[in-house]
């Protein structure tokens, strides 16, 4: 999800950082939730993955906790993250 790329490149890609940062990470949660507002809102109504869903069936506080463990275990660098540049390769 865009939403978890953008704390990740917030944080420099920094995934302990990151998982230490509390309010950053119930952003991400309120995000999600709200994403799946517009959408409902929009007139989007094909049931979302499962994943998705969390985001509106557990508590804020829980889902932060859970994000939190997912960036200290390291899986998300399995998806060779880079932080952004500011000078172009061209």
């Amino acid at each position: 999800m865009i939403l978890i790329a953008n704390a990740i490149y917030q944080h420099n890609c920094d995934l302990e950082e990151l998982a230490q940062n509390t309010e950053t990470l119930v952003k991400i949660v309120l995000a999600g939730r709200e994403a799946g507002n517009v959408l409902e809102k929009l007139g989007y109504n094909r049931r979302q993955p499962f994943k998705f869903n969390l985001f509106y069936w557990l508590q804020i506080s829980l889902l932060a906790r859970s994000l939190q463990s997912l960036f200290k275990s390291g899986l998300p660098s399995l998806f060779t993250l880079a932080p952004p540049t500011t000078s172009s390769s061209y």
